[in-house]
């Protein structure tokens, strides 16, 4: 299945990708773009998918903190970090006959109920799919972090996220030689902003705002390769012969529950001043990763928390 160039689909494309031959086994979906912030119709896409007979496993790693999950998935899987817990953390949920048979993905200490020479028999879920010692820490700390963006309530974060989100994507849209990727303004998103400088590398810009200002992004293809060479309008030739991420990468920007509007400002304010001057040192490129570096420390870094 195909997206649109701003990144979108709509519930008829994935319906006629559900009744194509042979039907499919699973629908797994994104809950939400962590490139655009895009946030796919996802109850009536479930709903599709259930009237074919087909179950639904949601990727909510980028949803999990802005919205509540969507309870009608049959699978939902998400990454403790993207939470604000430690990183090594993450949760699978599922019903339990789904886990039941055949053998654990990974295998240890915990998950065998008799371990023989010839033969294994399995404890029952969860155990036999959590092998070796917990990550207690992890999962207390999750468990933490859920409670804590439970206690400020939904409607703050999403009415927070929209103000940010606002913000963010109209500055960037006035800079010039600035390029937000994605849907327009009239498609809600997360705080979630991609964005290319015409002329200029995505790592350098990252770079440059590490260096020169004190602010870290993300650059590159964000492990969604196919998609954002489709947000580029990239052929498929263009993609394979272009290297380091084959597109060139682009720039993200992501904001979260104590992201400020001023923090948005400053950030916006340094990028136009990426886009309008020269570097103020000589950057040298790695050849083997694509990555640049400054030859030398900035006379001046300006420090800018965020």
């Amino acid at each position: 299945m195909e997206c649109g160039q701003d990144g979108t689909f709509g519930p008829e494309d994935v319906i006629a990708a559900l009744d194509q031959r042979p039907a499919p086994r699973l629908l797994a979906i994104t809950g939400a773009s962590n490139v655009t912030g895009w946030l796919p119709p996802l109850p009536e896409i479930i709903a599709a998918a259930h009237n074919r007979g087909v179950p639904v496993l949601v990727d909510a790693a980028q949803l999990a903190p802005h919205r509540p999950l969507p309870r009608e998935a049959d699978f939902l899987a998400w990454s403790g970090h993207k939470m604000y817990a430690p990183f090594g953390a993450g949760v699978l949920v599922g019903p339990s006959r789904a886990f039941m048979t055949g053998d654990p993905f990974l295998v240890g200490g915990g998950s065998a109920a008799m371990p023989g020479l010839d033969a294994v028999t399995w404890l029952g879920p969860p155990e036999r799919e959590e092998a070796g010692s917990p990550n207690v820490v992890g999962a207390v700390a999750l468990h933490a972090a859920i409670g804590a963006l439970k206690a400020i309530g939904w409607a703050e974060i999403i009415s927070h996220d929209r103000r940010i989100d606002w913000s963010l994507r109209k500055g960037l849209s006035a800079i010039p030689g600035v390029r937000v990727l994605g849907p327009g303004p009239d498609i809600e998103t997360l705080p979630v902003a991609t964005f290319t400088v015409d002329g200029v590398p995505g790592a350098l810009v990252a770079a440059r705002l590490a260096a020169e200002e004190a602010i870290g992004v993300r650059h590159g293809t964000f492990y969604a390769y196919p998609y954002l060479t489709r947000l580029l309008g990239l052929r498929p030739e263009e993609a394979r012969n272009n290297g380091h991420g084959a597109t060139g990468g682009a720039v993200r920007a992501s904001a979260g529950i104590s992201t400020s509007e001023q923090d948005v400002g400053r950030l916006l304010a340094a990028i136009a001043r990426v886009v309008a001057s020269e570097p103020q040192v000589r950057y040298l490129r790695d050849p083997s990763s694509g990555e640049y570096y400054p030859a030398t420390p900035p006379a001046r870094a300006t420090v800018r928390s965020e």
